[in-house]
């Protein structure tokens, strides 16, 4: 893997799950989202943790075990099209 591949891995793995994370974000309740992270936790969970952070994320705003598993379908799915992409990447031969 290249340099030009590596740094679309690192940028798809803060861009993806701060994307999902915000848009979750934007859907909850205001209770939900008094129970979320500010900016600067925000940041430092995505960037330091990358997808483990969405199923802490769900789990946290939503209090549940519910709240949990479906972090960690979102996480799951999230990895596979990250890798999917990647794998396109990886073919055009980047």
């Amino acid at each position: 893997m290249g340099v030009f591949s590596q740094s679309v891995a690192l940028a798809l793995g803060i861009a993806l799950p701060h994307w999902v994370v915000t848009s979750d974000a934007r859907r909850l309740s205001p209770m939900q989202r008094s129970r979320g992270w500010n900016v600067a936790s925000h940041w430092s969970a995505v960037v330091a943790f990358s997808w483990i952070c969405v199923p802490v994320h769900f789990a946290e705003t939503r209090r549940s075990l519910g709240g949990l598993a479906l972090g960690v379908l979102v996480s799951a799915l999230g990895i596979c099209v990250e890798a999917a992409l990647l794998w396109g990447l990886s073919t055009l031969g980047a």
